[in-house]
């Protein structure tokens, strides 16, 4: 007897209490597969353990196993992206404290999102695309880029030069992080040097 997370079954068994409640049945004929799986019951903010949820989420950051999304607070187990900004649909059981991908795709990868370094907007993740007018590094390894698109700006805080990112005046950049402040001047932090292009790699 196999069966597979999100289906739909009876199962008669001995219970037993620890960190969960486990459930022994003694012999195959106690398991009964009920016909396909749990119904989506969309939006994921109304879910309840073992509901299927149906939605699309962008992925804000990968970490080891998981991924964050912009949808929720939960993690999705079982899908891999790269660090942020590709576009998700998910088909996903949710569980106590996490969703598990049953069926998952991209829909957008991040070089489709649009450029929003006029659209500045604290906390949001997003794409910026500009050119670079100065640049100053820190001891610390720690630099600033000004980032210009048109009329707009942006400081683009730059990873240590030891992860090999690095970026001159006058190239064009594009990078796929979050918006915030330094000094209280308009600024961009990306999480690792995957999130940054310049030249002609973008």
């Amino acid at each position: 007897m196999e069966v597979s997370p999100g289906q739909r079954v009876r199962v008669v068994g001995i219970v037993r209490v620890r960190d969960y409640i486990y459930l022994y049945p003694s012999e195959s004929e106690d398991i009964t597969l009920l016909g396909g799986y749990s119904e989506s019951k969309p939006p994921l903010w109304n879910s309840s353990i073992g509901d299927i949820v149906e939605t699309e989420c962008l992925v804000l950051n990968s970490g080891g196993s998981t991924l964050k999304l912009n949808c929720t607070d939960l993690r999705l187990y079982g899908f891999k992206a790269r660090t942020g900004g590709d576009l998700l649909h998910i088909r996903a059981l949710r569980r106590k404290s996490s969703l598990l991908c049953l069926n998952c795709s991209i829909v957008q990868p991040r070089e489709k999102l649009p450029n929003e370094l006029c659209g500045y907007s604290p906390g949001n993740f997003a794409k910026i695309s500009g050119t670079v007018t100065w640049v100053k590094r820190y001891r610390n390894g720690f630099g600033l880029a000004n980032v210009t698109y048109g009329n707009c700006w942006v400081l683009l805080k730059l990873p240590p030069t030891s992860l090999g990112v690095s970026v001159t005046s006058g190239e064009n950049v594009t990078a796929y992080g979050f918006f915030t402040t330094y000094r209280e001047k308009p600024a961009f932090e990306v999480r690792s040097g995957d999130d940054i292009c310049s030249g002609s790699s973008c």
